[in-house]
């Protein structure tokens, strides 16, 4: 059971608040449409003859059914997690601002990233980073603003 729709409230969550309806224009196998998708793409072979992929975003010819299929599986496995970032920041923001004054608090982000500055990449090389464990002890109750920076949506 949706938790929105939960006591008789009418108000969904979730994928069926994103989309409530599944539209037949959307979801036609008639129709016919051109998308972009990431696939693992064969680059090579290594010296002891194993093959490695790269992952790039190719042109994908079908049908709109088939492009909805897909959008719809990649929502439903952003939705949750998107959710908990926020709950989980939510709960850390209230947790601090409620705690006494001899409570100390750690809290720790096990796959923060360091970049590497290089002073030359080859052509097509990525940035590279190291696994990093950023902890921040606190103690004292205060409000902190911390400002995010916005991610930039493709």
């Amino acid at each position: 059971l949706c938790p929105g729709r939960a006591g008789g409230n009418d108000t969904p969550c979730g994928w069926a608040r994103a989309f409530p309806k599944q539209c037949p224009i959307e979801y036609s196998e008639n129709e016919r449409m051109r998308w972009h998708a990431w696939e693992p793409l064969l680059r090579g072979t290594r010296k002891d003859g194993v093959p490695f992929n790269s992952d790039e975003l190719v042109p994908r010819d079908g049908a709109r059914a088939q492009f909805m299929r897909e959008f719809r599986a990649d929502v439903e496995t952003y939705l949750p997690h998107i959710w908990e970032v926020r709950l989980m920041r939510h709960a850390v923001r209230l947790f601090e601002e409620r705690k006494d004054q001899v409570t100390a608090t750690r809290h720790s982000d096990n796959a923060s990233q360091v970049p590497i500055v290089r002073a030359s990449t080859a052509t097509c090389a990525s940035k590279e980073s190291i696994n990093n464990c950023v902890s921040v002890i606190g103690f004292k109750p205060r409000i902190v603003e911390v400002p995010l920076r916005r991610q930039a949506h493709a």
